[in-house]
């Protein structure tokens, strides 16, 4: 009987029981250090002990220093997009044999996406959700989209996120020494709603809708992730928005106005050499029509093929086209220009309606003068035939139509588009109706106006006049010069709701210090603005703004403690 060959028979094992990482290709998926605790919690050691056993076998010289550094200072970067998250998902690759743990993090979006104020200092989370997953038996854990600077509130609760434990004010890492998750590391805590005495969670129709459009948009973006980070480049970005300039012949601030962007961020996108945030990544799809998952599955062609661009090329106003001047001032035609200008001319002519010679000279990229001088014939063919084609009572006619119909008229070029002519002429010949067509233009357009500024009267919470003008796409000069009354309400609106909010900031911040003053009474040590500073967790010590040192110097007169 022949031996048994069991080579190859056995999988390859892991170094480390590897559990999966949750919500993998979801918008609620884990973040990086969440799994790295989870990872050090399945194995009953400390998140310390855990990386030290990664780095096990390279050649670092101070491994215990580098982990110090990490959990001390660099936490928050484990679920960035630089260089800390890329070793330590590589090493965790290698040992657990877990594959795509770098879409726990940023970096499949490296080469679109900012790393410049993309995460939170510390952890933030909802505590309706950690009370929601402990109820239900399921792994606490910390979601990546928490961990957003973008992202404020829940988008399942539409409560704020929190960000200090509501028991001792601690600020929460994204990465503990032992603790579990969920938990404060300086009291043992449960941060969830679970047992507290006042429930200070802002309900959800006290949360801006905005806030919570932006926090779902997040989350959409984060299920989106692309599984190899060249399918989101910003040259692909770059490629889709000048593709939408040129087949709608526009220009780049017209494109910038219709994205809701400013120009100068459409230039730098357009030159393909500067990452965006990812708001203003969503803002620019949202504008072109193209859902985030398309954008990352499919190549531009595909983007292109599908049609989703149309209505953002149809909405975007064309410009008039010019080509590069081919002759210089005193330079000669080559023949082969001259054979295209003749050829182009001769074109022209044998239409039913020549186009103007301004048009055909545009599209060689020569002079009319340079036509006439080379081929005066052609020339004065093409003009004889367009004044015989020219029918003056039809055209009168049609704009007496437009002039008595109670209908809103077109625009002026599109008028003129449907004679087959140009403004210019329309308004040579017939003054009249063009002004009266102009005037009426004009008062639809400011009424139009109007009506778009006056909304902006009931947005929540209230937006400034340059906000306003740059969500419209319209210069301030412009709604100021046709809506000065409206303009006048808009800085009033904006002016009384920045007063309310400082008066609600100081009002908030005087009753912290009396709070702190009482609690401090209470414990039997003396209130002194030093204590009182670092209890409302001032970056320098003893700093307290006039107000403040007002109230404190009131509740020490109060509480009888005050001796000068």
């Amino acid at each position: 009987m022949d031996e048994l060959d069991l080579t190859g028979s056995l999988p390859v094992r892991s170094y480390v029981y590897s559990p999966e990482p949750i919500g993998l290709g979801t918008g609620m998926v884990e973040s990086f250090s969440s799994y790295l605790a989870r990872l050090a919690d399945s194995h009953f050691v400390s998140r310390s002990s855990l990386m030290l056993a990664l780095t096990a076998g390279m050649d670092d010289p101070t491994p215990d220093r580098v982990v110090y550094s990490l959990m001390q200072l660099h936490s928050r970067e484990l679920n960035g997009m630089q260089g800390i998250a890329e070793r330590w998902t590589i090493l965790a690759a290698v040992h657990t044999h877990r594959a795509h743990l770098d879409r726990l993090t940023f970096l499949p979006w490296r080469y679109l996406v900012t790393p410049r104020m993309l995460i939170h200092q510390s952890q933030h989370w909802c505590p309706h959700c950690l009370d929601d997953w402990l109820e239900s038996g399921e792994a606490v854990y910390w979601p990546l989209l928490w961990s957003m600077r973008a992202v404020t509130v829940c988008p399942i609760h539409g409560c704020s996120l929190e960000q200090r434990c509501h028991c001792c004010q601690a600020v929460i890492p994204s990465l503990t020494v032992r603790e579990p998750i969920g938990f404060c590391w300086k009291c043992k805590t449960w941060l969830g709603m679970l047992g507290r005495e006042h429930n200070r969670i802002k309900e959800e129709n006290e949360i801006s809708k905005a806030l919570l459009a932006e926090a779902r948009a997040m989350q959409t973006f984060l299920a989106a992730s692309p599984p190899v980070p060249e399918q989101a480049s910003i040259k692909k970005l770059a490629a889709l928005l000048e593709y939408s300039i040129r087949q709608s012949h526009s220009y780049p601030p017209a494109l910038a106005a219709q994205l809701g962007l400013r120009p100068h961020i459409v230039y730098r996108l357009l030159a393909g050499g500067t990452l965006v945030s990812p708001t203003t990544l969503l803002t620019a799809l949202s504008g072109l029509g193209v859902e985030t998952r398309k954008f990352v599955d499919r190549s531009i062609a595909e983007i292109v093929a599908s049609g989703c661009l149309g209505s953002a090329i149809d909405r975007l106003p064309p410009k008039r086209r010019t080509l590069h001047r081919r002759l210089r001032t005193g330079q000669h035609a080559s023949p082969q220009l001259l054979a295209e200008m003749q050829a182009a001319l001769e074109a022209a002519l044998h239409e039913d309606y020549p186009p103007p010679l301004t048009v055909v000279a545009r599209c060689i990229g020569v002079k009319v003068k340079t036509l006439r001088r080379r081929f005066p014939c052609l020339s004065r063919d093409i003009i004889e035939k367009r004044r015989a084609k020219r029918s003056l009572p039809a055209w009168r006619e049609h704009l007496a139509q437009i002039v008595h119909s109670s209908e809103i008229p077109p625009p002026i070029h599109a008028i003129a588009s449907q004679m087959k002519t140009s403004s210019v002429t329309l308004g040579k010949f017939f003054p009249a109706e063009m002004a009266v067509v102009k005037s009426r233009r004009r008062i639809v357009e400011e009424s139009v106006l109007r009506r778009e500024v006056a909304a902006f009267l009931e947005v929540e919470p209230p937006v400034s006049f340059e906000q306003v003008s740059r969500q419209l796409g319209v210069k301030t000069h412009h709604i100021r010069r046709h809506c000065p009354d409206l303009q006048q309400a808009i800085v009033q609106r904006f002016a009384a709701y920045k007063l309310s909010r400082t008066l609600e900031r100081r009002r908030l911040a005087v009753a912290a210090v009396r709070d702190a003053v009482l609690r401090l009474n209470m414990e039997g040590q003396l209130p002194t603005k030093t204590k009182v500073a670092v209890m409302l967790k001032r970056t320098h010590r003893a700093i307290l703004t006039v107000a403040e040192s007002a109230a404190f110097t009131q509740i020490m007169h109060e509480l009888g403690l005050w001796q000068r």
